[in-house]
């Protein structure tokens, strides 16, 4: 819920915008527009000073061509995971959700961190605490759609409508 308001204040302070039908429409911003952005004016967006940063930094590596976002496709997953590690601010989650978002892999966006457990607890198991090792036996079932599968569910738990109230706490970890 947090991370959505923050995404969505970030498009619409730095993303360009247009008018359709007297209806504004913003686009992500350009890494340019972020690499040129004040630390100060990211902050704005709910940022704490370290992401602020990381952000800044990341958007202007790939705004001079250091980073190059677009060849990772070509890449198999653990070369992936390699190279995007070495980048300052992007830890395991980050690339991880960078490959199942970004370039639509299949694999788990959250590496079946505390968040992942939880949702699977509360969904498949009455609340009763997993260990990773339960979650990925459990998780075994869905096979090649793992990562797909536990993007949704997450998505779904905090959306409300897997028919028992969200706890957007149960998402932070």
């Amino acid at each position: 819920m947090v991370a959505s308001k923050i995404k969505q204040s970030v498009i619409h302070k730095f993303g360009e915008s247009m008018e359709i039908d007297e209806e504004k429409y913003y686009a992500f911003p350009f890494p340019n527009a972020l690499a040129n952005a004040r630390i100060d004016k990211l902050r704005e967006c709910g940022l704490s000073k370290q992401k602020a940063g990381y952000i800044k930094g990341i958007s202007e590596r790939v705004d001079r061509a250091e980073l190059d976002l677009e060849s990772l496709k070509n890449f198999p997953d653990d070369k992936v995971i390699e190279r995007l590690m070495k980048v300052k601010g992007m830890g395991p989650w980050t690339t991880r959700y960078l490959l199942a978002r970004g370039l639509g892999r299949n694999i788990n966006p959250s590496g079946y961190d505390l968040a992942v457990r939880k949702v699977i607890s509360k969904c498949y198991f009455n609340g009763r605490e997993l260990s990773i090792e339960d979650v990925k036996r459990f998780v075994k079932r869905w096979g090649q759609h793992e990562g797909r599968a536990i993007f949704y569910l997450l998505v779904a738990y905090r959306s409300g409508i897997l028919g028992f109230p969200s706890n957007p706490q149960i998402l932070r970890s």
